[in-house]
């Protein structure tokens, strides 16, 4: 009798063993299809967003002195025949700002398929281009904005993407 019941005891610990195995891999699996799109999603927008921002920051845009409304937006300052990466132009920024300009507007022609975003903020001030996009998975980047000759804030670029 004893040893029956052991047998007995032994194929319910097998079964029972394969339920709940059974339950954690469906569980696993569940979970794992349910989050795999934000990840991928945001695996995509990373390097594009990097990109962006280091464009933002690096090139002066064009017309290169923006004496006229720009058909290529960057922000780095023009001085001496060369664009300042990392520090921005004040009068660039205002430009955005003060022409209530939308970020696909901003950003046409330099990242076509991606809707980005932009928000420069400093001690003296804050710029953002108008927009929907969500604010989430912001790459930030340090910069100095040129509030008037001579003169330099230090501040932050972020900018995320959709």
């Amino acid at each position: 009798m004893t040893r029956q019941r052991k047998g007995a005891s032994e194929i319910e610990f097998v079964v029972a063993t394969a339920l709940f195995l059974s339950a954690f891999w469906f569980i696993y699996m569940q979970s794992a299809f349910m989050l795999a799109p934000s990840f991928q999603r945001h695996d995509i927008r990373a390097p594009a967003t990097e990109f962006y921002s280091g464009y933002l920051i690096s090139d002066a845009g064009y017309p290169l002195d923006w004496d006229d409304d720009p058909t290529l937006v960057a922000f780095a300052k023009y001085e001496d025949g060369v664009a300042r990466p990392g520090i921005l132009d004040k009068k660039k920024l205002d430009w955005v700002v003060d022409n209530n300009k939308s970020c696909s507007e901003v950003n046409a022609g330099v990242m076509a398929g991606m809707e980005f975003a932009f928000r420069v903020t400093t001690a003296v001030g804050s710029w953002e281009c108008v927009t929907g996009v969500p604010k989430e998975g912001a790459i930030k980047r340090p910069v100095f904005v040129q509030v008037s000759n001579g003169v330099y804030r230090a501040g932050v670029l972020e900018v995320w993407a959709a």
